[in-house]
């Protein structure tokens, strides 16, 4: 690889120095690598890796120039792998291909592919470049199907909630229905719209309670599944839950509030004689 591919991934130096053109301009000096922060922590724990050696998969030793930030190269999901980098110059036994990475100043980074294989062609007319893809590509790639599978567990989400609160709107109802002459008696006797409203409003209270604890119950089990499908979000996010909750208890108690509102407009006369 060229010196100015940590300039294009956007790789910090952690200790020592990045790759220079020289080091690769005699095939008879020693190979001099830079390695990343994942091989350094894996290898020499607890020690500068800088200055000490490593074998190349042909088997010649090299020495460690650098150590540069880690970059997620097979995915979001995906841990940082060990990776050691050595300039194009020096060739590797066992190593026939290698990624070229460009980064443009503006537009469309698809205009730049034309002239990009040109160049490759004027060095070496014998190299293919294929699987050109630009990184907008290479991220969609990678996150699709925890995409697809977030995308229907939104949709089964959006249809339980509306389940929910036809749920609660449809129990809420009936069990005001079924106390109708209870509450033509009460207002006989005196007790006012907003008493009504407020007794209504605690029997729903109740079994939104119930309905949240039971919820929160099941959805700590579901951690487990929903962990392997998120990457930098943790499941038992504090934000996340009292959110959801909080959307979860406003949709309850606006199914909970129509019941209970026609509770207080009932006839007391009407609703004694009602069976």
């Amino acid at each position: 690889m060229s010196p100015e591919i940590f300039a294009v991934t956007g790789q910090r130096v952690i200790a020592g120095r990045l790759l220079q053109a020289s080091d690769g301009e005699r095939a008879d000096a020693p190979a001099v690598v830079v390695v990343n922060e994942a091989l350094a922590k894996r290898d020499f724990p607890g020690q500068d890796p800088v200055g000490k050696r490593l074998y190349m998969t042909d088997g010649t030793p090299a020495t460690i120039a650098g150590v540069v930030s880690d970059i997620r190269n097979f995915g979001p999901k995906e841990d940082p792998r060990p990776e050691v980098y050595w300039t194009a110059s020096r060739r590797v036994r066992g190593v026939s291909s290698f990624p070229v990475m460009i980064r443009v100043k503006a537009g469309d980074p698809r205009n730049a592919i034309a002239e990009v294989r040109a160049a490759i062609r004027s060095v070496e007319p014998r190299a293919a470049a294929f699987r050109v893809r630009t990184m907008g590509e290479v991220i969609g790639e990678s996150v699709d199907r925890p995409r697809f599978y977030l995308a229907l567990f939104a949709v089964f989400a959006g249809v339980a909630m509306v389940l929910a609160a036809c749920g609660i709107y449809g129990a809420l109802s009936y069990a005001a229905a079924q106390r109708t002459q209870e509450f033509g008696i009460r207002s006989a006797l005196g007790s006012t719209p907003r008493q009504t409203l407020t007794l209504v409003a605690l029997d729903g209270t109740r079994l939104i309670a119930l309905g949240v604890a039971c919820g929160l119950a099941g959805a700590a089990g579901v951690t487990r599944v929903m962990r392997g499908m998120l990457y930098g979000v943790d499941p038992l996010d504090g934000a996340t839950w009292v959110a959801a909750t909080s959307v979860v208890v406003a949709v309850a108690l606006i199914a909970m509030l129509f019941p209970a509102a026609r509770a207080t407009r009932a006839d007391p006369l009407l609703a004694i004689r009602a069976e």
